[in-house]
């Protein structure tokens, strides 16, 4: 596919930059975020505070839900990462930073209680590999966000043009079919535990709307009728350890 040319070993190099943070400005942005943020509560909410693991974290949108709920939280970041968005977090001793390989987590099995990773599985290289890696080092819970081809992300090889116009800094990703995403954590002994669908309409419309007063109705609209349960995206989910 087209869009997942240029895919990185390092993709937390291009999500850790002041640039990639201006996705998120404005009141737009914050909008967006404040989404975000919701689904990550849901998929926190039944578990006791305890250590989390955040591989490339260096974008730092994380940093105020985790630290609101209590959590210990960890970044794990690529060797010569941007470091500008966490720094203050950083010289406040909110965060421990730890230096290290995405290919190859510095960590042993099982480590962390929790493994949360946003804005790396859908541009990193070798996806499956990184599966893999979040789920060895996770005790009982890993939680991902991914666009789905269950949305308006099938017609996004037509229209990847127009989003290129409204986002000229967006980056070449990868888009999951739900099956083959869950297939690959189950082979770990993984399964889906919270799911959430953040968008019915696409984010590049609600940036190019400008409007998020007008975002929210649209999206209220579409959760009130089922449509974002059932095709929003980005999903965030969440994915349990098997009991044995």
């Amino acid at each position: 596919m087209e869009l997942e040319q240029g895919l990185s070993t390092q993709p937390d190099h291009d999500s850790s930059t002041q640039d990639y943070a201006g996705r998120f400005g404005g009141t737009v942005g914050k909008w967006l975020l404040e989404v975000q943020d919701e689904a990550t509560r849901s998929c926190l909410a039944d578990l006791t505070a305890a250590a989390v693991l955040e591989p490339g974290g260096g974008h730092g949108q994380n940093i105020a839900v985790l630290s609101q709920a209590g959590f210990q939280h960890h970044i794990l970041s690529s060797p010569g990462c941007p470091q500008v968005m966490i720094e203050p977090a950083l010289s406040e001793g909110k965060i421990h930073l730890t230096e290290g390989s995405l290919e190859q987590f510095p960590f042993e099995d099982r480590t962390f209680p929790v493994v949360i990773s946003y804005r790396i599985l859908a541009h990193i290289r070798d996806w499956e590999h990184y599966v893999a890696e979040l789920c060895r080092v996770a005790d009982r819970r890993v939680i991902v966000d991914y666009p789905t081809l269950r949305s308006f992300n099938i017609l996004t090889e037509s229209l990847y043009h127009l989003k290129k116009g409204v986002e000229s800094n967006t980056r070449p990703y990868r888009i999951f079919k739900e099956q083959e995403l869950k297939s690959a954590f189950e082979s770990h002994g993984f399964e889906v535990s919270h799911r959430v669908g953040q968008f019915f309409w696409p984010m590049a419309v609600h940036r190019g709307l400008k409007k998020p007063g007008l975002s929210r109705v649209l999206e209220r609209t579409s959760q009130a009728i089922g449509l974002r349960a059932l095709f929003g995206s980005p999903v965030i989910a969440a994915f349990d350890r098997r009991k044995v």
